[in-house]
């Protein structure tokens, strides 16, 4: 992957993940998954950035990060959020595609 590419997502990830916290109207389940989101990529950077390395998660990994985006979805239909509703499915598809094809990117 490119670097650029990895700067920019990381710079619209760590965006995201703020508007993910100080999003009002919350649930338990949805406070668990924005805290299990930011710590993975919290790993994911350290691994990045640090070692100069790729994570490759086990298949178990994809599976929690799809039910992270059913998370969202769900917690979208509660409060008519349409951000959470798009975010939820990029990271339902982007983990599936993993699953598929996994040498291929999550998301570019």
């Amino acid at each position: 992957m490119n670097n650029i590419e990895n700067y920019l997502f990381d710079i619209f990830f760590w965006i995201t993940a703020y508007y993910l916290v100080i999003y009002k109207n919350k649930s338990k389940i949805y406070e668990i998954a924005v805290i299990l989101l930011i710590f993975s990529h919290i790993l994911i950077f350290i691994d990045r950035y640090i070692y100069g390395t790729e994570i490759k998660w086990p298949i178990f990994c994809e599976i929690i990060a799809i039910i992270i985006g059913a998370v969202f979805i769900y917690e979208s239909n509660l409060n008519n959020n349409i951000l959470l509703s798009i975010l939820g499915i990029v990271i339902i598809l982007g983990h599936i595609t993993k699953i598929n094809y996994p040498d291929s990117s999550y998301y570019y």
